[in-house]
Formats: C-alpha cells, sequence, structure tokens
C-alpha cells in the first residue's frame, strides 16, 4: 500500500545521552557452510531492560559513511538496544557499491543472513527482550532487508525466527514472496538509483504481513544523510530536511507499533 504523504517541516530534537556502546563480535554462518565472525557496534539504553532490539544494516559503502552517524544514534536513543552490524569489515571488504567480485561476497541475500546472525546474537543479551527485534537497513542494507524477511529459507538460517517489524530506506524493491514481518519502504520519487516505481509496482502474492510504502516527492538516494547535494556514480543526492523529519517520525512510530510490549 502506498501511503499519500503530506510533509510537514519539524525539528529533530538533539539526541538524548546514550549509557554505553561497545564493539562486540558473533558468529555467522556463511552459504558454503563456514563461520565468519562479524563486528557490531552495541549501544545499550540507560535503564533496567529488557529491552526490545534492532539490527541496523550500513549502504554499501559500509557503516562509517559521514552523514549517516547520527540517523544511528538516533534510532539508538529512543530506547533500543541497537546492533549495527559491519558486513564489510570482516570480510575485508572496502565497498561494494561498483561491480567487483566482493558484492558477491557481500550480496544481500548474505547479509540478510547477517541480519539473522544478529538477531540471534541480540536475542542472547540478558537485558534484551529476544520476541522484539526489529531490522532497519539503508540502501544496499535495505535490500538485504528485503531478503531478511522475504520467507525464502536460502536467506534465513535453519533456526532462526523472523524479525517482529523491517525498515528498508531506499532500497531496490525486488521481492516476489510474501513477507514473514510488517515492512515500510521509504523512498523519494526522485531516486535514479533504486527507483520508487520498482517499490510501487512490487507484487507480494499470498503477503500475510503488511506493506507500507512512503514515496517523498522530489527527494533522491541518500535523501536523509546531513551531506552537501553531490553526484554520486553519475546520479544526484541531495539532503532533504523535510523528507528526513517525516521518515524519522514514521520510523519511530512504526518501531513502536511493533516492538511495544505485550
Amino acid at each position: 500500500m502506498r501511503a499519500s504523504v503530506h510533509i510537514l517541516l519539524m525539528v529533530l530534537l538533539p539526541l538524548s545521552a546514550r549509557a554505553e556502546s561497545e564493539i562486540v563480535t558473533f558468529p555467522m554462518e556463511e552459504f558454503s557452510g563456514e563461520t565468519t565472525m562479524l563486528t557490531g557496534k552495541l549501544t545499550i539504553p540507560d535503564g533496567e531492560g529488557p529491552f526490545p532490539a534492532i539490527v541496523l544494516l550500513h549502504g554499501c559503502s559500509g557503516t562509517d559513511l559521514e552523514g549517516t552517524w547520527e540517523n544511528y544514534d538516533r534510532i539508538s536513543s529512543w530506547g533500543y538496544v541497537t546492533l549495527r552490524i559491519d558486513s564489510l569489515g570482516p570480510r575485508d571488504i572496502s565497498q561494494v557499491c561498483t561491480a567487483s567480485p566482493d558484492k558477491i561476497r557481500a550480496s544481500p541475500g548474505i547479509r540478510a543472513r547477517d541480519a539473522h546472525a544478529g538477531r540471534e546474537y541480540l536475542a542472547s543479551l540478558p537485558y534484551v527482550d529476544g520476541d522484539r527485534v526489529a531490522v532497519v537497513g539503508w540502501s544496499h542494507g535495505g535490500m538485504a532487508v528485503l531478503r531478511a524477511i522475504s520467507n525464502i529459507s536460502k536467506y534465513e538460517p535453519r533456526t532462526t525466527t523472523p524479525f517482529n517489524a523491517a525498515v528498508a530506506f531506499y532500497p531496490w524493491c525486488d521481492v516476489t514472496r510474501g513477507l514473514d514481518a510488517p515492512l515500510l519502504v521509504l523512498i523519494g520519487d526522485a531516486d535514479t538509483e533504486t527507483r520508487a516505481w520498482n517499490c510501487e509496482t512490487m507484487e507480494l502474492p499470498d503477503a500475510t504481513q503488511s506493506f507500507e510504502l512512503v514515496v517523498y516527492p522530489g527527494a533522491t538516494h541518500s535523501f536523509d544523510a546531513d551531506l552537501e547535494d553531490r553526484i554520486v556514480r553519475g546520479h544526484r543526492r541531495a539532503h532533504d530536511p523535510e523528507a528526513m523529519a517525516d521518515a524519522y517520525q514514521r520510523l519511530e512510530a512504526f518501531l513502536a507499533m511493533h516492538l511495544q510490549a505485550p
């Protein structure tokens, strides 16, 4: 379902203080059966817990892309345990934005398995409520989100538990299977890299979970990255504060709706 968008300019409030963050490692089973030790930035909110949790999946340039750090931290400030997975560093890959063998080694399908490995790690922590875990991704990470909930066994480890909610910022929409988690997609109609049209025409036969699509007029790829207007690999990217404000308001509400305590 595509939502009609009436954007209201709102001021994003300062981030609240975080209790603690640390770099953690956890195992992920590759398609080959071999184990890769992934790393991630784990952020824990103040309080007793158990807390709901969110797996965060970066874009094709990795976890340290300038202009995105505050977005990761903003989500953490909402009272969730967050795990920002680095899918590239542990595999000695610098980026998967351009054609190379590395794109296969860290494909969206493989990164979907990274997401599930992260979910299992989070569920093992005593201060995490393992029955309330979501996944959020941007661009290439958004594509991984779609695969992580596409109900295809090869992307989901045998013993996995479905995510409770999923959000994809400007992904390439190409899923053709039913979803096993509610999905929110946020994308701009001026995005020439992943294109809103793919999401508008995506058919999900026998879908048992909700799918909400929000398309922002005039917004480009990476509209929420706080960077100057630029051309990247032939495509325009421009920060859109109005679209960003609306998107994160919707994101916060969507997560609260699906991760609230029973």
